[in-house]
């Protein structure tokens, strides 16, 4: 299980929800991990700070959207691409999240 950093299961329908009762609202965070970086939304509730979500939760946590950006074998950036996909939380350094975009 430690070993496991990310996986992307097939649908976004097999992440489900990281909570339970009212409806959460997706944040969108960067996962900063020693081989890359995973990009995508995390499901929390509005008046819960995504640092706090992440310190009473263990084991895995769902993103979708998500993004994964690592520099391959090559040297060069490499960036893919999942509906969804799935984060160890020990395998994670820091989150950071993005500010919310508002329209102009």
């Amino acid at each position: 299980r430690t070993a496991v950093r990310l996986f992307a299961p097939e649908t976004e329908e097999d992440v489900g929800s990281s909570t339970s009762g009212p409806t959460p609202t997706p944040r969108k965070v960067w996962c900063m991990m020693t081989d890359g970086a995973v990009r995508g939304a995390l499901d929390v509730l509005d008046h819960v700070r995504v640092s706090d979500f992440l310190a009473h939760h263990s084991g895995f946590v769902g993103l979708r959207g998500a993004e994964l950006h690592r520099i391959g074998l090559d040297g060069r950036e490499e960036r893919l691409t999942f509906e969804s996909a799935i984060v160890s939380l020990e395998a994670i350094l820091g989150v950071s999240e993005e500010a919310p975009t508002t329209a102009a």
